[in-house]
Order: C-alpha cells, then structure tokens, then sequence
C-alpha cells in the first residue's frame, strides 16, 4: 500500500513537472490581460446577444483567465456591470476551454487531434449554448436579476476568485504597470494552484488504485466486431456520462487534462472525454456559486443548458473528426502513468526558463508600494 501511494505521488508530480512551462506561459498572458484591461469597458460592448458580441466576448474569454471560479466571477462581473447573460456565459466557456495553456497541456498529454477539437468545440459550445439560452431560458428574469445585483441585494460570492468592484487601472509604459501584471499573475497561481493540484493528485491515485475495468463498466464500449448501433449509443451515453464524472470530480480547468487522459485509456469515447473536459464550468462548488449569483432557479437554467451544450458539443465534434478519420486511437496517446516525466529534454530547459520568468513576476509582485485595496484582477 505504502508502494502504490508513493507511486501515485510521484505520478502526480511528473504530471505538474510537464505542464509546469505550459501554466507559467498563459497565467503570465492571463495577468497582462487582467492588468491592463478593464471589466468595465469589456462589458460596455457585450450588452445585446448579437452574433458579433458573442464572439468578441469569446475573444475576450480566450485571452483571460483559465480558473473556473475566476471564470465564473468574472462573468458575474460583466453581466452586473451591462453586458447581457449570454455574451457573459460565453465569456465564461471561452475562459476555461480556449485558453493557451490548456491547449499547451491538451497537447502534451493528449495529443494535437484533442487540441483542434478543444478549438472547434469550444467555439461550437458557445453556439450551441447561445441558442439554447435565446429559446428556451428565462431572459426576462435574468435582467430582473441584473437590477437586484445592481441594487446590492446580490449575495455574497465566493471567496475563490472574487474582486468585482476592482478596474483596471494600469499602464503598460510603467513598471507599476507591470508590477501590476505580475500580482495578477501571482493571484492566478493563488486561485487555480490547489485546482491543479487536486487534478494531478486524483489523476495519479486514480491510475495506480482503479482499474482499467471500473472504467470499461462506467462507459459504454464498442465491440471487437463493427456494430454502428452500438456505435451510436455509445457515443450519445459516453457524451452524456462525461459531464457527470466531471461534476462529481471537483476539479476544474487545466486540472482535469489529466484525468481526461486517464478517462481515455479507461474506455470513454472521443465524444465523451471532449464533454468531460468542457464541463469544467459544471464542477458542484461552481454550480453552489451560480446560486450564491442568480439564485437556484437561474443557476438550473444556466448549469442545465451548459450540460446539455457540452453533451452536444462532444457528439458533434467527435461526428465531425470520425468523418475526416482524425479521432485518435488511445492507443496513440501515451497513458500518464507511462510517460518519462523527469529527464533532460525540451519540457526541462522550458520549465527552467519559465521559472526563472515565474521568480522574476513575483519577485516584481512583491516589490514596489502596495496596493491600497487588492490585486487588480480578482
């Protein structure tokens, strides 16, 4: 028992080691982006579900933030400062799903093929989730809740990733400027750091304790022969199921790569394991938060069109990628437990490089007069 522990630790921090580069890289863009870019003005031009305010608050998603509950925060912002439900929710989606890093990690532990589905899913999932929302959810109370958050009757948030009455003030022509992105980045450590700890943890207990044999009875299989209508129910129950082991899994954004490999190998779909990991937003705290936001009614509506979107999205993207032959075998991807995580390569002189860059913002962050209330993005 003591063996298979230290084994799993030691899984779990060759996993940390060969995303580290990875999470420097976006969470230093991340604070630049959240030091010099204001919430308010963001919000200013998201206020109508139009086709091209979705996409720039999809745009604006993509270079911010990877933390769930910052997602989640900051699109709470956003929606109380004038930008309307959707263009928020797509914030949010875009936030979690079309970041670098995650796309930095996706290839280093799943391959490219997930990397372009991540991509293309993405943008579909706020598709998917912006027609939902403009059928079928309650749009009228949504601004009723606007005006309640407006007139401090909101709840109180979260404590993970909260800040909503901060601006971004700062010049990028000044150190202070600067000294400003690197609290930021400090703060996305702050934020996500236990998230992709916990991620990675699970992960490698998971990989040394279950077998391969609780995921084949979790997910439907395909059979050795070609049998298309087991192929379909597969697919449709692999989709659906994804979310639900995400949601249960507590871990959110980039720490779920890991357990998305582990899910891969075990016997879940292409379809199912892309719906996993776009259900980061689905996690139960985060889903406790959308109460503390909107209150239980609008938080049903919200988490049951993002399952919904999720589940369709994988379906879509893995019909799509099955039509051009692009869906990877699991036998493609490396399992984690069998990659050689500490050795001299490319992944060591990045993360030597970037942690030099790391020391370097928080030696900054530390620096200088204080901020007179908090960071500037969260």
């Amino acid at each position: 028992m003591i063996h298979l522990i230290l084994q799993s630790l030691f899984t779990a921090l060759g996993m940390f080691w060969s995303i580290l580069w990875a999470l420097i890289l976006g969470f230093a863009i991340s604070g630049v982006v959240m030091a010099f870019v204001p919430k308010s003005k963001m919000a200013a031009i998201l206020g109508k579900p139009k086709p091209d305010e979705i996409a720039l608050a999809t745009f604006f998603g993509s270079v911010s933030s990877s933390c769930s509950y910052a997602a989640a925060s900051m699109g709470r912002t956003l929606f109380q400062k004038g930008a309307h439900i959707i263009p928020s929710l797509a914030f949010m989606i875009a936030s979690t799903n079309l970041v670098l890093e995650l796309s930095l990690i996706l290839w280093i532990m799943m391959g490219w093929q997930f990397v372009v589905a991540e991509f293309l899913g993405g943008m579909i999932l706020v598709a998917i989730m912006s027609i939902l929302m403009m059928l079928f959810a309650p749009l009228a109370d949504f601004e009723k809740k606007r005006k309640e958050l407006n007139q401090g009757s909101e709840p109180k948030g979260d404590n993970k990733g909260d800040g909503d009455d901060d601006e971004a003030t700062s010049d990028p022509k000044t150190l202070a400027g600067w000294r400003d992105a690197a609290r930021a980045f400090v703060g996305e450590w702050q934020m996500i750091g236990k998230d992709v700890a916990i991620g990675v943890i699970i992960s490698g207990f998971l990989m040394t304790f279950v077998p391969d044999s609780f995921w084949q009875s979790l997910f439907l299989r395909s059979g050795s022969a070609p049998d298309e209508t087991l192929n379909v129910w597969r697919l449709i129950e692999n989709a659906f199921v994804g979310p639900l082991v995400s949601m249960v899994s507590f871990v959110c954004s980039v720490g779920n790569i890991p357990l998305a490999n582990v899910l891969y190998h075990g016997g879940i779909g292409f379809g199912g394991a892309l719906s996993f990991i776009y259900a980061d937003l689905l996690i139960i705290p985060l889903i406790l938060i959308y109460r503390k936001y909107f209150g239980w009614k609008l938080a049903a509506w919200i988490t049951g069109i993002f399952y919904l979107s999720m589940a369709l999205t994988g379906i879509i993207v893995d019909l799509l990628f099955r039509a051009f032959g692009l869906v990877p075998q699991s036998s493609e991807i490396m399992p984690v437990m069998d990659m050689t995580f500490f050795q001299i390569n490319y992944t060591f002189w990045l993360n030597m490089i970037f942690i030099i860059i790391a020391v370097g913002l928080v030696w900054l962050a530390k620096t200088g007069p204080k901020p007179e209330e908090h960071d500037c993005c969260h």
